[in-house]
């Protein structure tokens, strides 16, 4: 989070230990509301849940400003791993907040991060955080937006399942999550790509 300077990423001013040796951490407090507590509220009373019109239009403008600070970290040469609504903070006055770099990790030099196992969300994640020795790279983050779009969209997670070993089966067999009647065609188009199952046919 120090590296990276961004509106929408909080600034870090401190990092050491303590009296007690523990670790500190100091940052800017953000006031404001989780994106999935708003995206709750907001659920569409047709009952099928997709939002629509005017209200779309405006939580699209907060999911722009989240794809720009994850373009900003990957220019950086860092990946998030954990891009979700609930990682997402809207501030008191309409700012926009991507939250939890906790597992954020620097690329090497060949553009890769060599995983030693999952770390992130199993009903987001993208098929290849699954792997005994995941290859990850800013298209692993493009489809986490993608699923996040889907979120926004729908008002739930791409994946679904009793068990995490049922969410994990359904990534690796379904990738690329049902789409229903309402979605626009534009934004489902978008999504889509975003969640190919093979990283080369998303977003680069």
């Amino acid at each position: 989070m120090g590296q990276l300077e961004h509106p929408a990423i909080p600034p870090a001013y401190l990092i050491g230990v303590g009296d007690d040796q523990g670790p500190i951490l100091v940052m800017r407090w953000i006031r404001g509301v989780p994106w999935d507590e708003k995206l709750a509220e907001l659920a569409s009373p047709e009952g099928d849940g997709l939002l629509r019109g005017a209200v779309l239009r405006s939580e699209l403008n907060s999911f722009v400003r989240i794809c720009e600070a994850v373009a900003f970290s990957h220019s950086q040469g860092i990946i998030h791993r954990d891009i979700k609504p609930s990682n997402i903070m809207i501030g008191q006055y309409g700012e926009v907040y991507l939250l939890d770099w906790g597992i954020s990790v620097e690329l090497q030099d060949d553009g890769v991060y060599n995983a030693l196992g999952f770390a992130g969300t199993p009903c987001f994640a993208a098929p290849e955080m699954l792997g005994r020795a995941p290859k990850l790279d800013p298209r692993t983050d493009v489809y986490l937006l993608g699923s996040t779009l889907y979120n926004i969209v729908t008002g739930y997670p791409p994946h679904q399942g009793e068990t995490t070993e049922e969410v994990f089966e359904q990534i690796l067999t379904s990738p690329v999550p049902t789409f229903g009647e309402g979605w626009p065609d534009a934004l489902e188009m978008l999504c889509r790509k975003a969640m190919e199952a093979d990283p080369n046919d998303r977003y680069a």
